[in-house]
């Protein structure tokens, strides 16, 4: 079951968002125009759940603001396909833009409930009885930013899905937007602006969620589409282009580039996209190490594909690669988001990356992989040579301490580890384990540390 909010421009709708669903994903400032994409959440109205939408300011008559024209289309139809539509009006209104907004869902049969934002105080309560010329019957007076109200327009809400949902005839709802069920592969699109982000993410769900355009900063709230393929789903979340930091000066700009790292911590995969016209740049070098620092898996996704010459690609692959060269178990595909060619491609990769980052391991098979390590005498070789009469360097037993990420613990004769054969185990673990394409974490534990180290 889904509710939309609706409104005009700078209402408090995105303030409301967040107060129901309880975190601060929307971003919210004086600035009218903020959002722009439909933004999903989940709200929690008595242990029954239901999807959460927030849309951008709904302007009627002219405009000539960027985008202004899709936003507002992309607001009446989440409107129009919600069980319940939540009308926020600010308390000083109603204004000209309250009326059409409430004659337009009058013509399309649909009876909002009328919230009337901003009533801070309750000695404002009763004024918001006006409201009423709406022509709704339910008018509650909340105020989003303190939490008052919410208990009553919760209430509201609940008695209205269970009306709609008594004379739904199909109540299963769209897979992009319905509450999870079960376990899925979340990928973060992360990438500088204008690289294709929104494009590629309405390439994978198949259809148009998100907002479009040739201008950088057209994202700013994460936008979130879900999707399955290959017997896996997935849930990937559009993220602002970010900058370097020196670069980013508006408020709204770091708001977004915060809800973008926010969007890479609660992922399993980061898609690091880029221009494959031009250099991997030193920001795409350090979202790529944020994201396998955090034990991220990552895919890095060259864009705009079909615009390489034939004769240049393979320069551009290298080029990619020199400019990583840290990461060379990093799966990189070829793609245009636009075209749409490539797609599957990435989808594969992604999910095994996800498989990959998942995986348990009996301990049986790390054990039988650590006796054929042992047996390997370059490495411990020269581990013995670093350290001059110390008794050869052994692993006496391995263990998967962790998944999501990926963490192996290494129990080895030796109190000191040289850093190479740190790197040797890492190597050999991501070669003969079945973790080739993920970040790993490998713990080293000696006799006599009760301490340990990492190495990634």
């Amino acid at each position: 079951m889904t509710v939309a909010i609706l409104g005009r421009p700078n209402v408090g709708k995105s303030t409301l968002f967040n107060r129901l669903c309880r975190i601060r994903q929307a971003i919210t400032h004086a600035e009218p125009g903020v959002t722009r994409d439909l933004g999903y959440g989940t709200w929690s109205l008595g242990g029954a759940a239901s999807t959460l939408i927030d849309s951008g300011g709904v302007i009627t008559g002219r405009n000539d603001e960027p985008l202004a024209g899709q936003v507002s289309v992309r607001a009446r139809d989440a409107a129009a396909a919600a069980d319940v539509v939540l009308l926020v009006v600010d308390f000083d209104g109603p204004t000209a833009t309250d009326h059409t907004l409430a004659d337009d869902l009058r013509r399309s049969g649909t009876e909002p409930i009328v919230v009337v934002n901003k009533a801070d105080h309750a000695s404002r309560d009763p004024d918001a009885a006006r409201f009423h010329e709406l022509g709704f019957r339910d008018v509650v007076a909340v105020s989003a930013a303190h939490g008052r109200g919410i208990d009553t327009l919760a209430e509201l809400a609940r008695t209205r899905l269970a009306a709609a949902a008594a004379t739904r005839i199909d109540a299963a709802e769209p897979a992009d937007v319905g509450p999870e069920n079960g376990p899925v592969v979340r990928l973060a699109l992360l990438g500088r602006p204008n690289t294709g982000k929104s494009t590629l993410l309405n390439a994978l769900i198949g259809r148009p969620l998100a907002l479009v355009d040739s201008a950088p900063g057209t994202t700013r709230d994460p936008v979130v589409g879900r999707f399955a393929a290959r017997a896996v789903r997935f849930e990937a979340i559009d993220t602002a282009g970010l900058r370097r930091r020196a670069r980013v000066h508006e408020p709204v700009e770091y708001y977004s580039t915060q809800r973008s790292v926010a969007a890479l911590e609660r992922s399993d995969v980061a898609v690091l996209l880029a221009d494959a016209r031009e250099e991997i740049a030193d920001q795409d070098k350090r979202l790529a190490s944020l994201a396998v620092r955090k034990g991220n898996g990552l895919v890095v996704a060259l864009n705009k594909w079909d615009l390489c010459r034939p004769h240049e690609r393979e320069r551009v692959i290298a080029r990619a690669r020199h400019h990583l060269p840290a990461l060379s178990y990093v799966p990189l595909v070829t793609l245009s988001a636009r075209a749409r060619t490539g797609v599957a491609a990435l989808i594969d990769v992604c999910a095994e990356v996800g498989r990959q980052r998942a995986r348990m391991l009996p301990t049986s098979r790390i054990n039988e992989a650590v006796q054929r390590w042992n047996r390997t005498p370059g490495a411990a070789g020269a581990a013995n040579r670093a350290v001059p009469g110390r008794r050869p360097l052994r692993v006496q037993y391995g263990v998967q301490t962790g998944a999501n990420p990926v963490r192996l613990l290494f129990f080895v004769n030796r109190a000191q580890v040289p850093a190479h054969y740190r790197r040797f185990l890492e190597n050999r673990a991501r070669a003969d384990l079945g973790f080739d394409r993920v970040p790993i974490i490998v713990d080293v534990r000696g006799p006599s540390a009760g301490g340990r180290a990492g190495a990634r």
